[in-house]
């Protein structure tokens, strides 16, 4: 079976490093072409789907309901979920912040 190392840059789509610990992981080919689509898939859900999907996999593994072998692909499901609300939330902070400075600068001008 081919393997292929990915690094952090396959979960963020950025180069930089994280602490997630994520970075030098080893994966087998099937296993990268899942999660390909699963990341593709997480980049059309909405802020409350991706959290649903993350507590499922969270009560699954609470509950021992995930084998040793599904482990991996649940990790990265779950960094995947994990990352679409990172970046979700961030969105909506910095629209926000861009809001309270439209605001401001619309109450010196009055």
């Amino acid at each position: 079976m081919k393997r292929l190392k990915i690094d952090d840059s396959d979960f963020t789509g950025s180069s930089s490093s994280r602490s997630h610990g994520t970075e030098g992981k080893i994966l087998d080919s099937e296993l990268l072409k899942s999660f390909k689509v699963w990341k593709q898939d997480a980049s059309k859900m909405t802020y409350q789907e991706s959290i649903t999907e993350l507590e499922k996999l969270i009560s699954d593994l609470q509950n021992d309901q995930i084998s040793i072998e599904e482990i991996q692909s649940s990790y990265l499901r779950a960094k995947i979920y994990f990352d679409r609300c990172e970046s979700l939330l961030n969105n909506i902070e910095q629209e926000v912040v861009d809001l309270d400075l439209e605001k401001l600068f619309d109450n010196k001008n009055d």
